[in-house]
């Protein structure tokens, strides 16, 4: 299975997955059950097994790929989830909703990588000089950053610019000998909504009214998108 055939066949996954949830709902709606013989039960059998036809194949091959940060028995489980006949909707919308993340910020990225370029032709994020000469790591972020949204790798480059304000926050602390105050009990760096919350209850960092603005956004999207985690 070359790259594009790959692609295509992960969309296509996608679109079936999409369907089988559809159908619960309609179902759910309509009162009827997705198990013994009715309308809504033989659609979801029948989406059942245009899964089965080539999701082990599609797993397959992205097993092999090794992606980083992809756990394939978590998404093995979304998949399972949106297949039973028994799961409740808010399982399979937050199945569904997993699924298309893990496809649309690590899974589909990873494979256009493949044949893509990596030094990105366009800085629609953020100008790479804003960051050149600081740290190779920062430099790579908005690297990837400005690279995923060339690529239209929405979710993705989501990921990517939360990775970096995580980072500057880091930064900021650590600068001042203070990263003690921002670690949990565990000594782990907090999540981005409490590193949020910690930089803006402190007066003396002295960010602005437009600075802080900027961070109580970026907190209320951590909170509604709540993204795969890669610090």
């Amino acid at each position: 299975m070359n790259v594009g055939e790959l692609r295509s066949a992960i969309s296509a996954l996608m679109k079936v997955c999409e369907g089988i949830y559809t159908i619960s709902e309609k179902a759910l709606r309509s009162k009827k059950s997705l198990s013994g013989r009715n309308f809504y039960a033989e659609k979801f059998h029948i989406e059942i097994l245009e899964i089965s036809r080539f999701e082990s194949n599609i797993l397959l091959v992205i097993e092999s790929h090794q992606i980083h940060n992809l756990d394939l028995a978590v998404l093995r489980n979304y998949i399972s989830v949106l297949k039973s006949e028994s799961a409740k909707l808010p399982q399979r919308t937050e199945a569904l909703r997993k699924l298309r993340l893990v496809c649309h910020s690590l899974i589909l990225p990873y494979i256009d990588n493949l044949t893509a370029n990596s030094i990105p032709a366009t800085e629609q994020v953020l100008p790479l000089s804003t960051v050149q000469n600081t740290r190779g790591y920062i430099e790579k972020i908005i690297l990837q950053a400005n690279g995923c949204y060339e690529h239209q790798w929405y979710d993705a480059c989501s990921v990517m610019i939360r990775r970096f304000i995580e980072t500057l926050i880091i930064e900021v602390y650590e600068a001042h000998g203070k990263d003690f105050e921002i670690k949990d009990a565990n000594g782990d760096f907090l999540m981005l909504r409490n590193l949020i919350d910690q930089i803006l209850s402190r007066a003396c960092h002295q960010l602005g009214k437009l600075k802080s603005e900027l961070l109580k956004k970026s907190k209320k999207q951590e909170n509604n998108d709540a993204p795969i985690r890669t610090t």
